[in-house]
């Protein structure tokens, strides 16, 4: 009986070191994704404003520009993130 109660405390010893190894592995892995997805995030609504100010020259159309900025909203709203 005494073995039985070395073994049980040697194998919780064993699994709280295994659950805290593993546990900080996903928890790294978690901030790496984290940071990369906020990292493509950002580019990508860099690359959209670069696009709207620039090659399509948002600048030339100020007068009804919210409209079509309102349109594109409404647009992107139902087609890019309501379907993924």
């Amino acid at each position: 009986m005494t073995n039985e109660i070395v073994d049980s405390q040697a194998i919780e010893q064993v699994s709280n070191k295994l659950y805290s190894g593993v546990s900080e592995i996903i928890d790294c892995a978690h901030q790496e994704v984290v940071v990369y997805v906020n990292k493509q995030a950002n580019m990508m609504f860099w690359h959209i404003g670069h696009y709207i100010n620039e090659d399509m020259g948002y600048k030339q159309y100020s007068a009804y520009g919210s409209k079509i900025l309102a349109t594109l909203s409404q647009t992107l709203t139902w087609s890019h993130f309501s379907s993924g």
